[in-house]
Formats: C-alpha cells, structure tokens, sequence
C-alpha cells in the first residue's frame, strides 16, 4: 500500500552546503532553501556523432558523459528568517566568489521520501522578480560539474 502523499514537492527538501568538495557532510549543516515552492532537476548525457560509412539511415551516437542541471524558485517572505537569510547568504556568497575570481561551487543536496540526491554544482545564476504589489519571487540555478577527484561523484544517489 502506498505512502498517502508521499511524493509531494513539500516534501522533497532542497538544501546547499558551501564547503569544499572532500568536505565531510555529515559534520555540516545544511542550509535549506527556505524560499522554494519549485524545484527541478534536468538529466541528460552529452554525445559525440559516431555515423559513418556503414551505420546506415540512422546516424550513430556515443555517449560521453552526463548532464543534470536544477533550479530552485520560490517567494522572499517577510516572516520567514530562514527564507530571507538563506537566500541573502546564498546571493553574497555567489558574489564574493565571483569578485575573488574563485567558481561558485557548492554542494546542492535533494533530499525526497525514496532517495537523497547530492550534487556538486556550479551555481550558475540568480533572478529576482516582483512588481510593487506582488510577492518577490526568487529563483537559483545550477548546473553539475565534475569534483576533479577521481574518488568523488559529482553526481550521488543515496
């Protein structure tokens, strides 16, 4: 028998760590993003063409490697202090690596009812939006890059 709501959004928390890649996790907390009503994760692969004389009508393809982006979106609100100070944090931080000429690099953690997934992401971006009468909305994105540790996934299911 299934779990009633078991897979709402609600509970899917999305959490960032901002630590080193060989960071142990388990000895830091996590930072929730406290602002999100939205998450999505985009899976793919890259490829190269591997057509050739005898492949025949349908070209060939190679996979080499993995692709997963994700986004988390939500609304700024006044009486959340996780909310606004992990989101403030999240923004400052992006900044002063960017300003340091360091990668805005950190862990992005997706953790549901049937698995935790753990990424090592480049953070990519930030929009902020709201007219003089509406909520501010707020929206972070991240894309997977490799940990340059061999002995390390970027990409962890659990």
């Amino acid at each position: 028998m299934s779990e009633c709501g078991k897979y709402l959004g609600a509970l899917a928390l999305a959490s960032f760590y901002d630590v080193a890649v060989d960071a142990d996790l388990s000895a830091e907390t996590p930072k929730p993003f406290g602002f999100s009503n939205s998450k999505s994760l985009t899976t793919g692969i890259t490829e190269v063409d591997s057509t050739d004389d005898a492949t025949g009508s349908v070209a060939g393809a190679i996979a080499t490697g993995q692709t997963l982006e994700t986004t988390v979106s939500g609304f700024a609100r006044d009486d959340d202090a996780v909310s606004n100070g992990n989101s403030l944090y999240l923004k400052n931080w992006y900044h002063t690596k960017l300003n340091a000429g360091e990668q805005p690099k950190l862990w992005v953690e997706y953790e549901t009812p049937g698995e935790t997934i753990l990424v090592w992401c480049l953070m990519t971006g930030y929009s902020m939006s709201g007219g003089s009468k509406e909520l501010q909305t707020l929206e972070a994105t991240f894309k997977a890059v490799d940990t340059c540790d061999a002995a390390i996934d970027a990409i962890q299911y659990t």
